[in-house]
């Protein structure tokens, strides 16, 4: 009986979240060790100036557990007591956990306005990066705007730069809602983060505890930094926002880094995974959005759901660059039918989208009246801003829409939004569309302009790969406007060497910008794309195939495995001298049909003289010498 009750009072324990156990927190500045039951009170103790300088915190027991209701907060150095320089958090041992239940609206860590603090989740007593640090929220699975791992800013309390957290694992409180019932954008489906940039600091006093969070579209603004912000190998789960960094002005979140992160849970079909947005930012200047895997998202709420995102909630942002990420399932699973991105552009101007796979973007379609640039399944989505780059990313929608068939659906590996948008390049592209449902009013296609858009859109689109099925008519090479029935073309009627007749995409692609050449180095095909699978989009090993050495050279030296570009003469598939197009760099054979990009000569040399005259020494001779193009590229 001793016994039972001994597991019975851990199990209370452990389900308060109360602390059980001394020993668990190690918090020293180079001299002797102080320990904490709890990170709450090692931070209470910082913030007492008991210690300062530069600080590390050693979590050393396999279950930190906080006070219900409690959030560990950190104010900044030079607030009330608080002295430091840096703030290390580690783990010391392996599979330890950070645990709190915590009141509506609030983290389990915030760092209230503080700078230079770096939760470093890998044991570094244990070989290789790995992350043995866990931060989860126990609060109940239906608590709205809780987090894990928070900033908290204001105008008062304005600066919490150079902060990282990276190597851990990160569990929000919104468990099991892919859920048919959970469907309200008020609800923890919508409304849980895993990491948060934004408001709530104090405008009061610099050490007045942060309010709750009471908004998904609430920021901040001028003045306000968090820059330097990095984000990397990081396992993030059960919320409806892994990161979402919520500024208003671009000097926010300057030189942000979300890089080599995991989204959503690995298994198909799971009812707790990342739901909303995978990554969302805005108010951000230089970010780098690299190597990150999104997998999974899965809802049932009626509005759009989007992997990666910039300017989602406010379209404010510069100079992103977005490479090597992996989205692998993006499903909205409103009856309603709603849209699903796998990354979208909504803020700012000259951001690159290069060497990205997407796959398995999709929707319901019961609702229908979906023939819209909102409501549309979308690989890559742009609605805001000028002068983008989308170079060698692979795309590929797939399979047959769920729900019952319905009418008015698009659906597009690529889109532009609106002529307005100017000046963006579109090069080195596999889009690949197979996507199959509906009844009428359907358009399932590479890609998506707006109708109506003449040169001064200034687009520059070629050496792309249009890959569609040709099993019904609504599968074709592209739409262009949302009128559905017109503005339609197939991939059958692709004819890179000419603008007509009406019915080539060329006779609206070309048109686009001042000078004519849009899509002539451009091939469509009827066929699949010659993928390893639906969901890994590399080539197949030494595929013949146009798109191997069909890439023009923008300045990319590695693909998404970080190959070089072009692949090396003399390997094991014959080598390339031209980068290829899509994500992979693979150096396969090129198909014998295929013509060299720069290949003109002479075909006949005419002359009414006899050979000996021509060979005689000083003549002037007058000759008709007829050249031909045998290349794609025109030549002078």
């Amino acid at each position: 009986m001793k016994y039972l009750c001994a597991a019975f009072s851990i199990l209370i324990c452990f389900l308060l979240n109360i602390s059980f156990t001394n020993a668990q927190v190690d918090v020293s500045t180079g001299g002797p060790v102080t320990t904490y039951p709890n990170l709450k009170l090692a931070f209470d103790a910082i913030n007492g100036g008991t210690h300062t300088g530069n600080i590390l915190i050693e979590i050393t027991g396999q279950g930190v557990y906080l006070d219900p209701g409690a959030a560990s907060v950190i104010n900044s150095s030079g607030a009330g007591s608080a002295d430091y320089s840096s703030i290390l958090i580690r783990p010391s041992a392996d599979s330890v956990s950070i645990y709190a239940t915590t009141s509506g609206g609030r983290g389990v860590i915030e760092l209230n306005g503080a700078d230079n603090v770096t939760i470093d989740g890998d044991n570094p007593n244990t070989p290789g990066i790995n992350r043995n640090l866990s931060i989860i929220n126990t609060s109940a699975s239906t608590s709205t705007y809780t987090s894990c791992f928070r900033i908290v800013l204001s105008s008062l309390i304005s600066s919490g730069n150079n902060n990282v957290i990276k190597n851990c694992i990160i569990n929000g409180s919104a468990k099991g809602r892919n859920v048919s019932s959970a469907t309200s954008t008020a609800g923890s489906e919508n409304t849980t983060f895993g990491i948060l940039i934004g408001g709530g600091a104090s405008t009061v006093s610099v050490t007045n505890p942060p309010s709750p969070v009471s908004s998904v579209s609430a920021t901040i603004g001028s003045g306000i930094t968090a820059v330097d912000f990095i984000s990397d190998n990081n396992q993030i789960n059960s919320c409806a926002r892994g990161i979402a960094v919520m500024g208003s002005a671009i000097t926010v979140a300057d030189s942000l880094k979300i890089t080599n992160n995991i989204f959503g849970s690995s298994v198909s079909g799971d009812s707790s995974t990342v739901y909303s947005r995978g990554i969302t930012i805005q108010g951000y200047n230089n970010a780098e959005v690299s190597g990150n895997r999104i997998q999974n998202m899965q809802w049932f709420v009626a509005t759009a759901q989007i992997a990666i995102g910039l300017g989602n909630e406010f379209a404010n942002g510069a100079n992103a660059v977005i490479e090597k990420n992996v989205v692998d399932g993006v499903n909205n699973r409103s009856t309603g039918t709603f849209g699903a991105y796998g990354i979208n552009l909504n803020a700012g101007s000259n951001n690159i989208v290069r060497n990205n796979s997407i796959t398995g973007i999709t929707g319901d379609m019961s609702g229908g009246v979906a023939f819209s640039a909102s409501f549309g399944i979308f690989g890559i989505r742009i609605s805001v801003g000028n002068g983008h780059k989308i170079y060698n990313n692979s795309v590929n929608l797939f399979g047959t829409r769920t729900g019952t068939p319905s009418t008015s659906l698009l659906s597009s590996c690529f889109a532009i939004t609106s002529s307005s948008l100017t000046g963006i390049d579109v090069r080195n592209n596999v889009f690949s569309n197979t996507m199959s449902g509906g009844t009428s009013s359907i358009s399932y296609v590479s890609i998506y302009l707006p109708a109506g858009a003449g040169s001064s859109m200034n687009l520059t689109l070629n050496n792309n790969a249009y890959f569609s099925d040709s099993l019904f008519s609504y599968q074709g090479l592209a739409q262009v406007g949302l009128s559905a029935g017109t503005g339609f073309y197939f991939a059958g009627n692709f004819n890179p060497g000419t603008i007509t007749p009406s019915t080539n995409f060329r006779a609206y692609s070309n048109a686009l910008r001042s000078t004519s050449g849009n899509d002539s180095l451009s091939f469509a095909s009827s066929q699949a794309a010659p993928f390893v699978s639906i969901t890994d989009l590399h080539i197949t090993s030494c595929s013949i195939t146009k798109l191997e050495s069909g890439a023009a050279s923008v300045g990319i030296i590695t693909d998404i495995d970080g190959d070089n570009r072009p692949g090396p003469a003399g390997s094991n598939c014959g080598g390339a001298y031209f980068p290829d197009i899509g994500f992979d760099e693979f150096d396969g054979a090129p198909v014998t049909n295929f013509p060299p990009f720069n290949d003109a000569g002479a075909i006949s040399i005419e002359t009414s003289l006899l050979p000996n005259q021509i060979l005689a020494v000083g003549n002037s001779v007058s000759l008709k010498v007829i050249l031909k193009n045998f290349g794609f590229n025109p030549q002078t």
